[in-house]
């Protein structure tokens, strides 16, 4: 006997809201804009620039595959329980370790 999963549950595609993905898209930008305003303006040099929106665009790419695998918008914003806040800190968390460079955890 095969079982048929329920109408609404037959694919299971990622959906983006577009509140998660500006999130995503923000956040780095925010982030570099709060460390050091310097570093998103373009230098002689370039160097600065290129590493900081490398490392925009590993934190969006790495918030987007979260929102994707751990789907925090499927939840009801209306009735949000503490069942519901686990997988945005799970986004949260696993975006941001992804996107640490290794380089910034020296050894003084």
């Amino acid at each position: 006997m095969r079982f048929l999963p329920p109408t609404s549950k037959t694919r299971i595609r990622p959906r983006f809201t577009p509140f998660d993905v500006a999130c995503a898209i923000a956040a780095p930008f925010i982030a570099l804009a709060l460390r050091n305003p310097a570093l998103l303006v373009p230098h002689s040099d370039w160097t600065a620039s290129i590493e900081a929106y490398e490392y925009a665009l590993l934190t969006i790419a790495c918030a987007l595959l979260f929102i994707a695998v751990f789907r925090p918008g499927d939840a009801m914003s209306r009735y949000l329980s503490l069942r519901d806040v686990y997988p945005i800190i799970a986004v949260a968390a696993a975006s941001a370790s992804l996107s640490v460079r290794p380089e910034t955890f020296r050894v003084i």
